[in-house]
């Protein structure tokens, strides 16, 4: 898997994208506390924010990709999938699965499609 990554694995969404995708269940984030050493850090995953991104660094659909702030450059450094660095737990994963999809059934309540239109 490593090697599918491209060296250009970056993530160009804003706090306020991360924020927004972290109440719709598809981003957590973190502080990494004594993992960081010295310097304090922060983390962030998440799953489903833009396709070329996500093959750049070897994620697919609904797999979740984490990243690291790197205080020095200010960017998110990608760490690896959510199955390797094990950031989010699987049962908070699955759990930002049933949100999405809750949302996506109230949505589609408050928008019933058009009986006439159905096949």
């Amino acid at each position: 898997e490593e090697a599918c990554r491209d060296p250009e694995c970056t993530v160009q969404v804003s706090m306020k994208e991360v924020r927004k995708m972290t109440a719709l269940g598809k981003a957590w984030t973190g502080g990494l506390g004594k993992a960081a050493g010295k310097t304090p850090g922060s983390w962030m995953c998440m799953r489903d924010w833009g396709a070329a991104e996500q093959l750049k660094c070897g994620l697919g659909p609904g797999e979740l990709g984490c990243f690291v702030f790197e205080m020095g450059s200010r960017t998110w450094q990608f760490d690896g999938p959510n199955s390797d660095v094990r950031m989010v737990r699987a049962n908070d994963a699955a759990a930002g699965f049933e949100k999405e999809r809750s949302g996506m059934r109230a949505l589609s309540n408050l928008f019933p499609s058009d009986p006439a239109l159905a096949c």
